[in-house]
């Protein structure tokens, strides 16, 4: 038999292929006219069975009728075809080979020859098949989305999950909305449709699939649990309210006493204008101070409008909030020390950092609920700037945390507390000042007390006269 002319090109190579690559070459028709010993090998067949036989010896029908249409179409051209054949050897074994074939034309005779360079990738295919399995079991939806953001697989969930038929063809921008980040690497929570009908949790990984660079995405739908989430934070907040009511009376009582004790020594000095005057005055400040302290109960109530973060006094905000918590630190026998050195401006919001530190001094207290009656109960808040970042400390003597409840304590709906709390105050609080580009960090020891660090971001340097 005559040497094929491809094969002629191949001689300084082929010692090199045949110790590793399945190498075979066919005529126009599909005919083998080489096959290595790689190839013999895999399929079963020696080369006297394979030498002059059809393509289609190996053909195992997994691939539709399509497919084949396609790869000869390629190469007829005189194009490479790249991809992924499963082929069905001499024992009826499927096996399955990443393929590279090159068409050779012969300049004197214009005859075509192709040479299929191949590698068995059976292993591979069968972790990829156990793993669709899997995905498709799963209670989640999963997509498989293309560098286009086309997807191109989805398991059996997915489509219900979106009340869809299938999600096959279409872009993850569509199915998501145009705010989904295509190659946005981690989690992002998204609202699908009109804004407030649906949330979603949505992952995205990248991974190899089909030999391609492609992206899973895992999504859920976690309306019901923003929902709940959202109530009990509300429930948070009107618990905290109730004890800010408790400071807000005996805050109330002290104006009342001085607008009383004005009244009658205006009742004694009715025929005095100066001194009639001089009350009424007196009496007006101190009802412009309640008048104060209701409308920050009233401010706390009321939904958090859209406002951006700006420079703020953070020593300022304290002092509002110790206004109301001093009373119930007292009613508990807390020793509070405040030791602000070096006041800063900072950035963030003056309502929601006033929830963050009613929050963390609230947690103080409740630290104490189960100690005995005679122990030094201690809150102390200072500033210290730490790596270059301004930060104020809210450290207490309390109960303290265990080393099992620290892994959960920024797990949604985990409390450390017996009969109160929803588990919500500390993740909301870290979320807002993550949000400000700072941080909140909790060091906590069993026994021995809590230390919980807000990190602030964009401080500047305040005299304490301009901070006053």
């Amino acid at each position: 038999m005559q040497m094929s002319f491809a094969l002629e090109n191949l001689d300084l190579i082929n010692e090199a292929l045949n110790a590793s690559a399945i190498v075979a070459i066919t005529d126009s028709y599909g005919k083998i006219k080489f096959a290595n010993e790689t190839f013999c090998k895999l399929s079963g067949y020696s080369q006297k069975e394979l030498i002059g036989q059809n393509h289609r010896i190996l053909k195992s029908d997994y691939h539709p009728p399509e497919f084949y249409r396609d790869l000869w179409r390629t190469i007829a051209s005189g194009r490479m075809w790249e991809g992924e054949i499963c082929n069905r050897n001499k024992s009826g074994r499927l096996y399955w080979v990443k393929t590279y074939i090159f068409p050779f034309t012969d300049p004197a005779t214009k005859e075509k020859e192709f040479v299929s360079i191949r590698w068995e990738m059976t292993e591979e295919k069968e972790k990829e098949t156990n793993m669709k399995s899997l995905m498709d079991a799963a209670m989640d939806g999963l997509l498989i989305y293309d560098r286009f953001g086309r997807v191109i697989w989805e398991n059996s969930k997915a489509p219900g999950i979106l009340s869809q038929k299938s999600l096959k063809g279409l872009t993850v921008a569509r199915i998501f909305g145009t705010h989904y980040r295509v190659y946005f690497l981690g989690t992002q929570e998204l609202v699908v449709g009109e804004p407030g009908s649906r949330v979603f949790e949505v992952s995205t990984e990248p991974f190899q699939w089909e030999g391609q660079i492609a992206y899973l995405v895992n999504f859920r739908d976690i309306t019901e649990k923003v929902r709940i989430q959202s109530q009990m934070i509300q429930q948070d907040r009107l618990a905290s309210l109730g004890l800010i009511a408790a400071g807000l009376v005996h805050e109330v009582k002290t104006p009342m006493g001085v607008i009383r004790g004005r009244t009658e020594l205006i009742e004694m000095n009715l025929d005095n204008p100066v001194k009639v005057y001089e009350n009424i005055k007196i009496i007006q400040n101190q009802m412009d101070r309640m008048s104060d302290l209701l409308q920050e109960l009233l401010e706390l109530g009321k939904p958090a409008p859209g406002v951006k973060p700006h420079l703020i006094f953070p020593e300022n905000v304290l002092s509002k909030v110790l206004s109301f918590l001093d009373h119930e630190m007292s009613l508990r026998n807390i020793e509070f020390k405040k030791s602000i050195s070096n006041p800063l401006q900072v950035l963030g919001e003056d309502k929601f950092l006033f929830q963050i530190f009613l929050n963390l001094l609230l947690n103080a207290i409740h630290s104490f609920a189960d100690l005995p009656q005679d122990h030094d109960r201690q809150i102390e808040v200072y500033d210290r700037m730490e790596d270059g970042r301004y930060q104020i400390v809210i450290k207490d003597n309390g109960c303290g945390i265990s080393e099992e409840a620290k892994e959960h304590i920024f797990v949604p709906l985990f409390t450390t507390k017996k009969t109160e709390g929803t588990g919500l105050g500390l993740i909301v609080s870290r979320k807002m000042i993550r949000g400000w580009g700072g941080d909140l960090v909790l060091e906590s020891k069993e026994a021995v007390g809590t230390e919980a660090i807000l990190s602030f971001s964009q401080a500047e340097a305040l005299s304490p006269q301009i901070a006053q």
